[in-house]
């Protein structure tokens, strides 16, 4: 692989990588987390303890692969022809969307609330 050291001319790049990555890991506050937690709690209600241990596993995994994926694009030595930022539109999109995944996280109780309120509104729902 010809890729590493871009941190060093790509910085708000990696950075907004390597918050998006936290998300998807599923590392708190970040959106993703909320969404492994819900899955592994309602696996584990239902008594499906194996199901829960293969979404622990894949998170795990996740973690493992996204980490190694930004230590060998982003860190360590350069291996090609420097490379620099992205255009603004595409740093100003990459940031909103790391943004959007934080606000997620740290505001998940609107959107929790509204879902709950949905779901109370449609019949058949159990109160």
């Amino acid at each position: 692989m010809r890729m590493g050291g871009l941190i060093k001319t790509m910085p708000i790049t990696a950075m907004s990588f390597l918050l998006c990555s936290f998300s998807v890991m599923g590392i708190p506050p970040f959106g993703g987390f909320f969404s492994k937690y819900m899955v592994i709690t309602a696996a584990v209600q239902s008594n499906q303890l194996w199901i829960s241990f293969i979404f622990l596993a894949g998170a795990i995994m996740t973690i493992i692969y996204l980490l190694r994926v930004f230590n060998l694009v982003f860190m360590g030595q350069p291996k090609a022809q420097p490379v620099k930022e992205g255009s603004a539109v595409m740093l100003i999109s990459v940031a909103l969307l790391t943004a959007l995944s934080l606000a997620g996280g740290i505001l998940i109780y609107y959107p929790s609330q509204f879902l709950q309120l949905t779901l109370l509104q449609l019949p058949g729902i159990i109160r």
